[in-house]
């Protein structure tokens, strides 16, 4: 559901573009290829992604803390299949999908029998169709007349399309209309692809624009047209007859405006590209799920204002933080200092799992039912603290495509069992790590 929703808007970006810089304006190749690209690319774009390295939210992870190796959860590895579960939505699409091919599939079988109960003429390029009741028109090498008296314009108009292979475009679009009809965008941008190619075959008709124009006029109410058919007499009219007296840009003005179209595309694609990288940050502030501590555990620890702090030169240490709280002694109140390390350079002895932590989170780890319903994937990034007395605390979610998928990976967090901490100096330290889930359906 996302990704159609991603390629609705990938979609109406374009097509914002081509409405301020391509509609109606004597560009009719340049808006023929960008009609195509606008049904096309939005297919692909909301799978790109940028780089791990450029997305912002990494940003927030120190390079001294320790990353420990990422792990891939598959939304099949847990899965157990019920007997007679079905996937409605699927089913709904697929109906939906197979109601507009049988759709189309009758429009052409309507074709093909149109062509071939009809007396046909070979004009080597192309076969000419003698159709009582059909408004002029074509599809793929194929002309359509009501009889048999031609007119010349309308017969070149014609040869246009054939020569510019405009039937494949129409065939492509139709296509995407069956297997993505959720991008109900695509049916304004066949009517104006087809409009397009009416525009490109009426400039390369050698006739009296006066003429052509009363030809047009003429001919709008009398015939009828049919699915598919390039129909000579494509409304609206007034539009045609409107780009008919409209002068081609100069080269200089035909170069700016493609220069103003590529860069707003561009722009407009990176942004969408570099919004749809950037993972949601969640904050975890949920502290009564915390693990149980012991007295000295750094999960209570709050940064306060002690009398020494601000001349304490620790605090500004490389390769730990300094943080303080307060303990009674001896029935007063007194500032404890707590020291978290960030790297391992400053380590005797760095801190251990006592198990295979990847195999545990694989164990334990369930892709939630919402997030494979909603098609949700992506990458969880867990920070977490273990303590001097090797205990997991303050699991905190630094970035996750979703909330389900974040809570899913504090809970199993949370239940891991204690490691073995670093030593420094003889003494068990705490230090902070970062933890990256992927999960993948």
């Amino acid at each position: 559901m996302l990704y159609f929703i991603q390629v609705n808007l990938y979609t109406m970006a374009m097509l914002a573009i081509y409405s301020l810089f391509l509609c109606n304006r004597p560009l009719y190749q340049q808006s023929r290829y960008y009609l195509i690209s606008s049904a096309l690319l939005p297919l692909i774009l909301p799978l790109i992604h940028m780089p791990e390295r450029y997305s912002p939210q990494l940003q927030e992870t120190s390079l001294l803390r320790f990353n420990l190796p990422e792990i891939l959860i598959s939304a099949t590895r847990h899965t157990v299949e019920m007997p007679g579960k079905v996937d409605w939505l699927a089913v709904g699409y697929l109906i939906i999908a197979g109601i507009i091919i049988a759709w189309q599939l009758l429009n052409g079988f309507r074709l093909w029998q149109l062509i071939r109960n009809r007396q046909q003429v070979d004009h080597g390029s192309y076969r000419l169709v003698i159709a009582p009741g059909l408004a002029p028109g074509s599809f793929g090498n194929y002309i359509f007349f009501p009889d048999g008296e031609i007119n010349d314009n309308i017969m070149a108009h014609e040869c246009a399309h054939i020569q510019l292979n405009h039937t494949r475009d129409i065939l492509v679009i139709t296509l995407l209309q069956a297997l993505i009809w959720p991008n109900l965008l695509l049916i304004w941008i066949k009517k104006e692809l087809q409009q397009v190619h009416e525009f490109q075959a009426d400039e390369l008709v050698n006739a009296d624009i006066a003429v052509y124009a009363e030809l047009l006029l003429s001919s709008v109410f009398q015939t009828q047209s049919l699915h598919l058919i390039h129909s000579f007499i494509n409304h609206p009219i007034k539009r045609r007859i409107m780009m008919l007296l409209k002068k081609p840009l100069g080269q200089s003005a035909r170069f700016l405006c493609l220069l103003k179209i590529g860069t707003a595309t561009m722009v407009t694609i990176l942004g969408l590209i570099y919004l749809q990288s950037c993972n949601q940050k969640v904050n975890n502030t949920n502290q009564s799920n915390s693990l149980a501590s012991t007295p000295g555990s750094i999960d209570s620890l709050k940064k306060i204002n002690s009398p020494d702090k601000e001349n304490d030169p620790s605090i500004f240490h490389k390769d730990y933080d300094t943080y303080y709280d307060t303990v009674k002694k001896d029935g007063k109140l007194a500032v404890n200092e707590h020291r978290v390390y960030k790297s391992f350079g400053a380590m005797d002895r760095k801190p251990e799992p006592v198990i295979d932590i990847y195999k545990f989170l694989a164990d334990n780890i369930r892709y939630p039912e919402s997030a494979k319903q909603g098609g949700i994937q992506g990458r969880v990034v867990v920070h977490f603290i273990v303590n001097e007395n090797g205990k997991i605390c303050n699991p905190e979610m630094v970035r996750a495509p979703d909330m389900s998928l974040a809570n899913e990976a504090l809970r199993v967090i949370r239940t891991m069992p204690d490691w073995k901490p670093g030593i420094v100096n003889g003494k068990p330290v705490a230090a902070y790590f970062y933890l990256p889930i992927v999960f993948k359906l």
